[in-house]
């Protein structure tokens, strides 16, 4: 049976009083996970222009994340990923779930770029129906505006750019609150690399205090742990928090 490599995104999906797209995002992807035909990579959150013409709740983040399916599977994908949103969607909540056939996609650079413009432009369903048509991708509108459908598609292009976003997926990280060796956290997350936020490498015996907010970004394709040097404590460094990781 011949596999279909896919990208699936997802945006809009939350209100005040539901919960956010990177838990409706991991739920769908643990849905698909436990499905022998699906094989499915960690969950990641892309920052997307934050405007007045654009509603969000607090961030404008949207998810994404791979799988493999066996071809024809496709139309499942969609339907497990639809019935989990109409499951949890906000009210207020303009839902869009995004589609991408890997294995299909002749232009990535027409994806990459509309990906990177939804970071720091204002973009209109029409331009997100447009690429999506022009490149075979499946968008589909869950309720609302329709607006999602922008994020989600911008969501795939990050992510397939391999350098953006973070890991939104739980990690076996130690637990928060200790303090760990580099090469633990390495060994116990998962994580290929751990960085200072200046980019370089920290030696395997150094410190570091686990706070309360651990999120790996995404570069090269691989998770990355970014560290900042502590100014209080013991450990001589610390892991990044949410804010801290905005310029990421």
């Amino acid at each position: 049976m011949v596999d279909a490599r896919l990208l699936l995104g997802i945006d809009d999906t939350d209100g005040l009083d539901s919960p956010g797209t990177g838990v409706i995002a991991c739920e769908i992807a643990n849905r698909l996970g436990v499905q022998p035909w699906a094989t499915v990579g960690v969950v990641s959150a892309h920052q997307l222009y934050s405007h007045h013409d654009v509603p969000y709740t607090s961030f404008n983040r949207a998810m994404a994340f791979p799988l493999v399916v066996p071809v024809g599977f496709e139309d499942e994908v969609l339907r497990v990923a639809a019935t989990c949103v109409r499951e949890f969607v906000g009210p207020g909540a303009n839902p869009g779930l995004c589609l991408v056939p890997l294995d299909r996609l002749d232009n990535e650079a027409a994806l990459l770029d509309y990906a990177w413009c939804a970071k720091d432009q204002v973009l209109g369903i029409p331009i997100a129906y447009a690429v999506a048509h022009k490149l075979g991708i499946s968008l589909l509108d869950l309720g609302g505006n329709g607006a999602g459908v922008i994020g989600a598609l911008a969501a795939c292009g990050l992510r397939l750019s391999g350098d953006d976003g973070r890991v939104w997926s739980p990690l076996p990280l130690p637990a928060q609150g200790g303090r760990w060796s580099v090469q633990e956290l390495t060994e116990r997350s998962g994580v290929h690399t751990v960085l200072s936020v200046r980019g370089e490498r920290i030696e395997d015996e150094a410190i570091v205090e686990v706070g309360a907010e651990v999120w790996p970004i995404l570069r090269d394709e691989r998770a990355v742990l970014l560290l900042t040097e502590a100014l209080v404590g013991e450990a001589p460094w610390r892991t990044c928090t949410d804010r801290e990781l905005d310029v990421f």
